[in-house]
């Protein structure tokens, strides 16, 4: 599903959902429900994620920049080649997340298989 998704989508379940190369970058998504999802080469970039369950889901090649990641849960998630620079991550939960060339918010990048 490559397509644009402006506004609020606060609390919406997309359990599953092939959100490849979809654009979130004016998404307000707190509380939304991304388990599992594909979200490879999504750009989610500057969008208000907080809160939102990534668990299990696939963000390898994703952008996550400046996006606020607060209280998300990434748990099980594959963030391989993803980028979070400049992102907000304030109690987010990263436990068995994949980190290949993950691009950190603080510009660094991470080699992580299933960090803890």
């Amino acid at each position: 599903m490559a397509g644009r998704c402006p506004g609020q989508i606060n609390t919406t379940n997309f359990f599953g959902a092939d959100l490849f190369g979809a654009t979130l970058t004016t998404a307000t998504s707190s509380n939304a429900i991304f388990s599992a999802a594909d979200l490879r080469s999504a750009n989610l970039s500057g969008a208000d994620l907080t809160r939102a369950n990534f668990v299990n889901s696939d963000f390898a090649h994703a952008g996550l920049t400046n996006a606020n990641l607060t209280q998300a849960n990434f748990g099980a998630a594959d963030l391989s080649n993803a980028s979070l620079l400049n992102s907000i991550t304030n109690g987010a939960n990263f436990s068995g997340a994949t980190f290949t060339n993950t691009i950190m918010p603080d510009g660094s990048i991470r080699n992580f298989q299933r960090f803890t």
